[in-house]
């Protein structure tokens, strides 16, 4: 997040999800990363706090999921790849 920008990810958000309980999201800013965030439950987005960066994917990040059960988040990029990431 930019702190010159306020409430925004520049340039832009691919995807995103919410876990179960909403006090995460996974967020893809139109790259190769996928962005953590703990949102305090709060919707404004300058209470949030970057937890994690992860770096896997070899190609930009179309889509994420959050399990609600499992907790498992489900990425995958444009070269058809794709990654579960366990926060257990």
């Amino acid at each position: 997040m930019n702190k010159d920008s306020g409430n925004r990810i520049l340039p832009g958000i691919q995807s995103f999800a919410w876990n179960a309980d909403g006090s995460k999201i996974a967020v893809c800013p139109k790259n190769k990363e996928i962005w953590i965030f703990e949102t305090q439950n709060s919707p404004d987005m300058s209470k949030w706090t970057k937890t994690d960066v992860l770096k896997e994917h070899y190609n930009v990040i179309m889509a994420l999921d959050w399990h609600p059960k499992t907790n498992l988040l489900l990425s995958a990029s444009a070269d058809r790849g794709v990654v579960v990431w366990d926060f257990n």
